[in-house]
């Protein structure tokens, strides 16, 4: 039985939609051809810690790993 799913909107800059696709491109070259968005996405949730999370404070520059 397929997992129930919604479809959502998000609204990001092209820098880092670009960002994304470029890890959806290096998964893939790394053996995961089902690879997307949506699965890197899904990774990243995951991995969060939201202890460190900078988020979008304005005294704060994200990095990630």
């Amino acid at each position: 039985m397929a997992r129930p799913y919604r479809v959502i909107s998000i609204s990001t800059y092209p820098e880092d939609l670009a960002a994304l696709d470029a890890k959806v491109a290096a998964a893939k070259r790394a053996g995961w051809p089902k690879a997307s968005r949506s699965s890197v996405l899904r990774a990243a949730v995951a991995a969060l810690d939201v202890a460190n999370y900078a988020g979008e404070r304005a005294d704060a520059e994200v990095t990630c790993g």
